[in-house]
């Protein structure tokens, strides 16, 4: 003779998701003490919004990369494009082109880089829309030097312009 299962497979199903809740209530709660406890040694981040672009704009030397690049894109006309120009073998100038190009919208960025043997740019992303300014990249020397030149951070600067595309590394 065969003896009565003592629990169906139902209420063993039960007991092992109620096991399950309350380990996992058990470790989130003392996670969150834990972290709640702690809270006070982590270093926040700093500027709200602008701390991840502020971290990947650190290189260019100023305290605040992020305001002053908005700043100096507000100066330039919406309908009107910036043109990035700066040394092709800069580690940070592709990954600035893109934070400056999310920073100006809705100014259209296009960028261009040069070499120090060869007065030609190439122009890695072509501006379609007239030019309004030139963010010059480590490019001392360079440039038309006008009166409206925007000093950014140290090694930025902005150069209002109403002229066409051109051989921006050897004006």
């Amino acid at each position: 003779m065969v003896a009565p299962a003592r629990h169906s497979a139902r209420w063993r199903l039960v007991g092992a998701w109620s096991v399950w809740l309350l380990a996992a209530l058990a470790c989130c709660g003392l996670g969150y003490r834990y972290v709640h406890r702690r809270a006070d040694a982590v270093t926040p981040a700093g500027d709200g919004r602008a701390a991840t672009t502020d971290t990947w704009l650190a290189w260019l030397g100023a305290p605040h990369p992020t305001a002053a690049l908005q700043r100096a894109a507000a100066g330039v006309p919406a309908d009107r494009s910036i043109v990035v120009v700066g040394p092709a073998d800069e580690s940070g100038l592709q990954l600035a082109y893109f934070v400056i190009s999310s920073l100006a919208w809705p100014r259209q960025v296009s960028l261009v880089t040069c070499t120090p043997d060869s007065p030609a740019p190439t122009v890695v992303v072509a501006a379609t829309q007239p030019v309004g300014g030139l963010l010059y990249f480590r490019l001392e020397g360079r440039g038309v030097r006008m009166r409206d030149a925007t000093t950014v951070t140290p090694i930025v600067r902005l150069e209002h312009s109403g002229a066409g595309a051109g051989l921006w590394c050897s004006l």
